[in-house]
């Protein structure tokens, strides 16, 4: 069975624009959604949107934008030279037929930015399935623990300890 579903949905951070090309740099990119960046793929433009922050402001100068996550790699694009209105910070992308391994098939632990939050749709009603992880949390996550008696022996076994 196969059908068109699955939306990622990123912010906008910032904008700029380097030797005449215009960049949107995004909260999540190919470390969230690892199949719009082209890794382990051939690297093509998936369906997208862009919510402004603002529906009532107005119209918006269109150009050819490419959307970035803020990874510090130049693989980090989401979405190259596509025509749209002129993202603004706290805007939406939404790239459309993201399918159901987003988050499960990218390295959402690089550089520690860890996954996202993930929301059922069902008809009207959001659902939310997991929270994204908040940094401290994350940091929390990194102390030191005592290691249990029986993975200790398995480790002086193995010559670790």
């Amino acid at each position: 069975m196969v059908a068109k579903a699955g939306v990622f949905v990123t912010g906008v951070r910032r904008v700029k624009t380097s030797k005449s090309e215009h960049f949107a740099i995004c909260d999540g990119g190919s470390n969230l959604h690892s199949a719009a960046a082209g890794q382990g793929f051939m690297r093509r433009n998936f369906p997208f949107s862009l919510v402004p922050r603002d529906a009532g402001a107005e119209p918006r100068a269109v150009g050819r934008w490419t959307m970035t996550g803020p990874l510090c790699t130049p693989m980090d694009v989401i979405l190259s030279q596509v025509e749209t209105p002129a993202p603004q910070p706290g805007d939406l992308i939404c790239i459309h037929q993201s399918g159901a391994y987003g988050a499960s098939a990218s390295p959402v632990d690089f550089l520690g930015f860890g996954g996202p939050a993930e929301v059922l749709v069902e008809g009207e009603t959001l659902h939310l399935v997991r929270a994204a992880p908040h940094w401290q949390a994350r940091l929390d996550a990194q102390r030191p623990q005592p290691v249990p008696a029986a993975a200790a022996e398995h480790g002086a076994a193995a010559g670790l300890v």
